[in-house]
C-alpha cells in the first residue's frame, strides 16, 4: 500500500557563521514550521535536517546528504522540502540545479518560506532562477569583500585570523582610529604580541639550525627539555620545526596572501602557495624575534642542501609493512628506514614518535629488520592459517554457514517457485490472446513486462538453488586446502604488492614493544571469505571472527 505524502514536508536549515543571529538554525526551522502549518503541511521530527557552521558551497554537509538519501526512498516519504531561503540549499547555481532536478524526479519540490514564488509556474521558476543568481553573486561578492577587508587589516598591522605562529600570542586592542561598529562601540582589533618564553625557543631553533643541527635532532632536544609544543600536543616533530624555520614572520613582518585556498571538484578545500611577488608584506618591528643575519644564515644553509636522492627513492619503494606495524607502547606507526652498506640495501622499521620526537615522547627504540618481519609473518601464517587444524575449522564453519542458508532460503525458494508458475500461466494466456485480439500492441507490452519479471524471478531462484544444492559441500575440505596452498604461494612470491595484499587480508596488527617483543594478531576470516567466494557466492563470514582469531608472540631480542 502506497502512503499519500502530498502533505508531508521535510525541512532543511543551515548557517555558516555565528554572526547569523536572525537566520540561525532554530529560527530557520521555526519559520519553516510556521509556514508548513499555515499551508497544511506536516513535518515529521525525523525529516528536519540541519547543518551548523557549514558553507553552502560544501557538498559534504552531513544533514544535506541525509536529506538527499531520504529523498531517494522508494516511495518518497515527503513531497516538499522547506528552506528559509533558496541560498540555504546551495549558493552555487549549478549545484542548485542538480539537486532540484534530482528532487523533481522524485516528485519533490523545494519551497522558500521567505521568498514567496510558485515553484511550479513559469513565472515562479523565472523568479527562483533570478533569486539564486543573486545569491551566488552575493556569495562571490562577500568572499571578495572579505579578502579586501583582510588585506586592509593586514596593511594596518592587525591579525587576520588563524592560530598565531609559535612564539606569539593574540591580544585585543581598541581600533587605533576610533572606528565604531553597531551600537556606536569602538571596534576591538586583534594583534600579534611576542610571547617572551616561546620567543626564546624560536631563537634557539634558528640558532641550532644555523649551526647545522638537523630537524629531528632539534625536535628531540626540545622534547627532552619538555618544552611546550605549539598545539600542546605530544612533542615537537621535524615538520613542526620545518614550519618554524620557514616562517618569515619572525623577522618582524605580517604576510598576507602567502597561500591561496580553492575548492576541488568534490567541494573540499585545498591550498597552494602564491608567488612571492603576490605576497602583501607589512613590516612590524615590534614582532621581530630573530635578526636578519640569523634568518639569512638558516635560509642559506637550507638553500645549499642538495636534494636527497636516497630519500626520493625511499618514498618510491613499496614497503609491505607500512601502516600495519605499530608501536605497542605509544600506538604510533613504525616508519620504514632504508640504509645502504657495502653495496647492499637494508630496510628496517622503528617507532616514528621515537625517531622523530625523541625518547622523552616514546622510549621504544626497537628496530625490526624487514627480513625478520617477513619470516615472522610467514611463520605466523604457517602455524595459524596454513595448517591442517585451520583447514578443519574453516571447513566446519563453511558447512555451518551453508546449512543455515539452506534453512533461511527454503521459504524464499517456495515463494519464487509459486510466482514462476503463475507467470508461466499468464505468459501462455497472453500469447494465446495475441492470436485473436485486435489490440495487439497493448497485449505485447503486457507480455514483455511479464517476460521481464519472469527472467528476474528465475535468476533469483537459480541463485538460491546454487547455494542449497546437495552436492555443494562435496570435496569441500580439499577445496579449502587448495585455497590455503594458493595463499601460501602468494605470500612466498617475490611480488611485494601481492604479499602486502595477502598480509592485510589476514593480519590485523603487528605490535612491537620496547623489550623487543613482537605480537602478530590476525584472523582466519580472510581465508574463510576467500573460500566462501568459491562455495557460497561470497557470503559474509564475519560472525566467526572471534572464534577464528589468533595471536603469535615473537622475541626479537634477547
Amino acid at each position: 500500500m502506497t502512503t499519500d505524502v502530498t502533505n508531508i514536508a521535510a525541512i532543511y536549515a543551515r548557517f555558516s557563521s555565528e554572526l547569523q543571529d536572525d537566520s540561525s538554525i532554530d529560527s530557520q526551522v521555526e519559520k519553516c514550521r510556521q509556514f508548513a502549518e499555515a499551508n497544511g503541511l506536516t513535518v515529521p521530527a525525523d525529516l528536519v535536517f540541519t547543518d551548523s557552521a557549514m558553507s553552502g558551497r560544501n557538498r559534504e554537509r552531513a544533514a544535506y546528504q541525509e536529506m538527499i538519501i531520504a529523498a531517494k526512498d522508494d516511495p518518497p516519504r515527503f513531497s516538499t522540502v522547506l528552506v528559509w531561503k533558496f541560498s540555504r540549499l546551495a549558493r552555487n547555481r549549478e549545484e542548485s540545479i542538480l539537486v532540484k532536478g534530482l528532487l523533481r524526479k522524485r516528485g519533490i519540490i523545494v519551497r522558500s518560506v521567505s521568498e514567496p514564488v510558485d515553484p511550479e509556474s513559469a513565472h515562479g521558476k523565472l523568479m527562483e532562477g533570478i533569486l539564486e543568481c543573486l545569491d551566488e553573486f552575493y556569495s562571490a561578492n562577500l568572499a571578495a569583500e572579505t579578502r579586501r577587508g583582510q588585506e586592509q587589516a593586514n596593511s594596518e598591522g592587525f591579525w587576520t585570523g588563524g592560530r598565531p605562529p609559535y612564539g606569539y600570542k593574540l591580544k585585543k586592542i581598541p581600533d587605533p582610529k576610533g572606528r565604531t561598529g553597531k551600537g556606536g562601540h569602538v571596534i576591538q582589533r586583534t594583534v600579534l604580541e611576542v610571547d617572551p618564553l616561546r620567543a626564546r625557543v624560536v631563537k634557539d631553533i634558528f640558532t641550532w639550525s644555523s649551526q647545522g643541527m638537523g630537524l629531528r635532532k632539534i625536535a628531540e632536544r626540545l622534547n627532552d627539555a619538555a618544552v611546550p609544543t605549539p598545539d600542546n600536543g605530544r612533542g615537537f616533530d621535524p615538520s613542526t620545526i620545518r614550519g618554524i624555520i620557514h616562517n618569515e614572520t619572525y623577522t618582524g613582518c605580517l604576510i598576507y596572501n602567502r597561500q591561496q585556498f580553492f575548492r576541488k571538484n568534490d567541494g573540499t578545500k585545498t591550498k597552494r602557495n602564491n608567488p612571492r611577488s603576490e605576497w602583501k608584506i607589512k613590516k612590524m618591528p615590534d614582532l621581530r624575534i630573530i635578526t636578519d643575519d640569523l634568518w639569512r644564515a638558516v635560509a642559506d644553509r637550507l638553500g645549499k642542501r642538495k636534494p636527497n636522492k636516497a630519500s626520493t627513492a625511499h618514498r618510491n619503494i613499496r614497503y609491505p609493512f607500512a601502516g600495519i606495524i605499530k608501536c605497542a607502547d605509544c600506538g604510533a606507526n613504525f616508519m620504514a628506514i632504508k640504509t645502504s652498506r657495502k653495496g647492499h640495501t637494508y630496510v628496517h622499521y622503528a617507532c616514528s614518535y621515537n625517531r622523530r620526537r625523541g625518547s622523552s615522547i616514546c622510549a621504544n627504540s626497537t628496530k625490526v629488520d624487514q627480513d625478520t618481519l617477513m619470516d615472522a609473518v610467514m611463520k605466523a601464517m604457517e602455524e595459524n592459517i596454513l595448517d591442517e587444524a585451520s583447514v578443519a575449522i574453516i571447513t566446519e564453519a563453511i558447512e555451518k554457514l551453508v546449512t543455515e542458508h539452506r534453512g533461511s532460503h527454503a521459504a524464499d525458494r517456495k515463494r519464487l517457485e509459486k510466482e514462476l508458475k503463475k507467470l508461466d500461466k499468464e505468459i501462455e494466456k497472453l500469447s494465446r490472446a495475441m492470436t485473436i485480439a485486435t489490440d495487439v500492441p497493448e497485449l505485447a507490452k503486457q507480455l514483455q513486462e511479464k517476460a521481464k519479471r519472469r527472467t528476474t524471478v528465475a535468476d533469483a531462484l537459480d541463485g538460491i538453488n546454487s547455494l542449497v544444492k546437495k552436492d555443494l559441500l562435496v570435496g569441500l575440505e580439499d577445496r579449502v586446502r587448495a585455497e590455503m596452498e594458493d595463499i601460501r604461494g602468494l605470500l612466498a612470491s617475490q611480488d611485494v604488492h601481492q604479499f602486502r595484499h595477502e598480509l592485510m587480508h589476514h593480519v590485523s596488527a603487528i605490535l612491537v614493544d620496547a623489550q623487543g617483543q613482537m605480537r602478530i594478531e590476525g584472523s582466519l576470516v580472510g581465508a574463510l571469505d576467500s573460500v566462501l567466494k568459491l562455495v557460497a557466492g561470497a557470503r559474509s563470514a564475519l560472525e566467526y571472527r572471534v572464534s577464528l582469531s589468533w595471536t603469535l608472540g615473537v622475541r626479537l631480542s634477547a
